[in-house]
């Protein structure tokens, strides 16, 4: 226990001091005094000062728009920062192909196998659904959008194989959407999304 001098009446102390105490009775102190001698002194020439309480500072977490504003894209992978600030890599597997269509069109193929790349590498704690939209949007724009090499990139997949939010960030991308139709090979409904580039 910490006490703090008030007044000396004349002995060894000093106002504000701080002392320890080494054993208190009713009315008494027993402190080691400035003179580093153990003397018995008054306790109404001290008031008790309350203990200093440490608070643990937590590590600033990082947040999902954290990992967001971390994404990388090249032509071999896709990289961001975790939760816990440590690098995630997912192959990138996108591919494409010439159309006989035009010079200047290419068709992107790989999306389904792109999006399971990317779901296998997301934090397991949380679902973290905007990282996944950025992610894809990342890829997306990388391989299609960006690229001066082509005037238009066209894409198409069965609707069944995504999830609501995965049609509409395509659809956000994409300059033009085809309306959904029947696949007579598979029976899929399918939808085809032509993005320009920049």
């Amino acid at each position: 226990m910490k006490i703090k001098c008030i007044k000396t009446n004349g002995y060894k102390l000093t106002i504000d001091n701080e002392y320890d105490v080494i054993k208190s009775e009713q009315d008494y102190y027993f402190l080691i005094n400035d003179n580093a001698k153990t003397v018995r002194y008054g306790k109404t020439l001290f008031e008790e000062v309350e203990d200093e309480v440490l608070v643990a500072i937590e590590p600033v977490k990082r947040t999902e728009q954290d990992m967001i504003n971390s994404i990388v894209y090249s032509d071999d992978n896709i990289t961001y920062r975790d939760i816990d600030d440590n690098e995630v890599v997912i192959d990138n597997v996108m591919s494409n192909s010439d159309t006989e269509i035009s010079c200047g069109i290419s068709q992107i193929y790989n999306i389904d196998n792109q999006i399971e790349e990317i779901n296998d590498n997301l934090p397991e704690d949380d679902d973290y659904l905007n990282l996944r939209k950025a992610l894809i949007t990342a890829v997306i724009k990388g391989y299609a959008i960006n690229d001066k090499s082509q005037a238009m990139w066209l894409m198409s997949t069965a609707i069944e194989d995504h999830t609501e939010e995965d049609l509409a960030t395509f659809n956000e991308l994409a300059g033009t959407i085809s309306q959904d139709k029947v696949n007579p090979n598979s029976q899929n409904v399918i939808r085809m999304w032509v993005f320009y580039t920049n």
